[in-house]
């Protein structure tokens, strides 16, 4: 690779055998390959900021990538890499480590990749898989990886830190000192915190505290059944809502809905600049009401008052073109009668039926020529500015 791997390291070793912790065994969660627990670290920020929330099912592109990315930083399989920027950010990335490997002496330390950490706390015990973990005695280096544009709270602050600290800590009952870092090759930002073995029990109540709360607000939103005591703790963040599984269900997105509603004057511009912003939660906020509407009809057999249920029969559409020209044409059907209903052609797909790139140019500048091809009308949009 480039400029960045310049800088040799010794995180690339082959782990050793962890040494033996406790084995917390979390509620209704294996901790298997690829698994993640409800109340993982990852999720105990957006529950801490919100009870309510809980991750939905789905991917995207830029989640995709950081899974590749975090692959490739734990195997070195190159066939991950797609493209010279995604080379830049794994370089970066070792080359940050390398330094942090460096800085505090932690060169000859056993090192752990993708390492499970369970952490017992009883009934609500949990278990995450850190990117890196390096140990040399009493001291532990702890690195996870952030491939996203969006920044993270400071590990001081980040309970996805301290649920990997708190970890490492049961696993390794000799470490009294631990170096946490988060690493965001995207915003070329490293953030790092000292935690110690004294912290422990506090940190472990706060965590606790976050997964008891959580577990009994999405039990009531599975149960349908919220509490006023519950929904006071609800807090409509479109940050967070976007990537709620129960938006459609929230009574707080519900309550903002209702309040951004009211008239504002059309020339109150910084109104309607924060209503705009607010627009993408609510649009999701309206097909999840929709789609739970449906859940609760079709899949659960419930009634709702003022809807029926009714059948429309599905649009038809012919798409054997050739045999429907076989019958036109036996019908005495004219050709130019019959290719004016087929009203555009998708021009890359027209593209491919040549061959060669001429053939392609060739035919597409005599439709030109002939007003053959039809541009759509230009458009203009708003494009949310990028955060700085």
């Amino acid at each position: 690779m480039g400029a960045y791997s310049q800088e040799p390291t010794q995180i690339m070793s082959t782990p050793t055998k962890p040494t033996p912790g406790p084995q917390a065994k979390p509620a209704n969660a294996s901790g298997g390959p690829g698994e993640h627990h409800p109340f993982g670290g990852s999720t105990l920020t957006p529950c801490d900021e919100c009870p309510g929330y809980e991750s939905r099912s789905g991917t995207n592109p830029a989640a995709e990538q950081g899974t590749r990315l975090h692959e490739y930083l734990e195997t070195g399989d190159e066939s991950l890499i797609k493209d010279d920027f995604e080379e830049h950010l794994v370089e970066y990335a070792q080359l940050e480590v390398g330094k942090l490997t460096k800085a505090y002496d932690m060169q000859k330390g056993e090192v752990y990749k993708e390492l499970m950490l369970p952490l017992e706390m009883g009934i609500h015990s949990n278990f995450g898989t850190c990117d890196l973990v390096i140990v040399a005695e009493t001291f532990g280096l702890v690195i996870d990886y952030k491939m996203g544009v969006h920044g993270v709270p400071h590990p001081k602050d980040n309970l996805q830190a301290w649920d990997y600290v708190c970890g490492v800590f049961q696993k390794f009952e000799g470490v009294h000192e631990i170096v946490f870092s988060f690493v965001c090759p995207k915003r070329s930002e490293v953030s790092t915190h000292i935690f110690y073995r004294a912290d422990l029990p506090e940190m472990l109540t706060r965590i606790k505290g976050v997964i008891r709360t959580a577990m009994r607000v999405r039990r009531q939103f599975h149960a349908r059944k919220l509490s006023q005591a519950s929904i006071k703790l609800l807090n409509c963040q479109s940050r967070r809502c976007e990537y709620c599984k129960n938006l459609g269900s929230c009574p707080a997105v519900g309550e903002n809905l209702d309040e951004d509603a009211k008239m504002v004057p059309l020339d109150d511009v910084l109104a309607i600049n924060e209503r705009l912003k607010k627009a993408p939660l609510y649009e999701d906020y309206i097909k999840a009401v929709k789609d739970h509407s449906k859940q609760l009809v079709f899949e659960m057999g419930e009634e709702l008052p003022d809807y029926t249920v009714e059948t429309r029969a599905g649009k038809r559409s012919i798409t054997d073109v050739s045999g429907a020209w076989v019958e036109a044409r036996e019908a005495d059907v004219d050709v130019i009668d019959f290719l004016t209903i087929i009203k555009t052609v998708p021009v890359g797909a027209f593209e491919k039926l040549f061959k060669g790139k001429e053939a392609t140019r060739t035919a597409m500048m005599h439709l030109a020529e002939s007003d053959g091809v039809s541009h759509g009308a230009e458009t203009s949009y708003l494009k949310r500015r990028a955060k700085k």
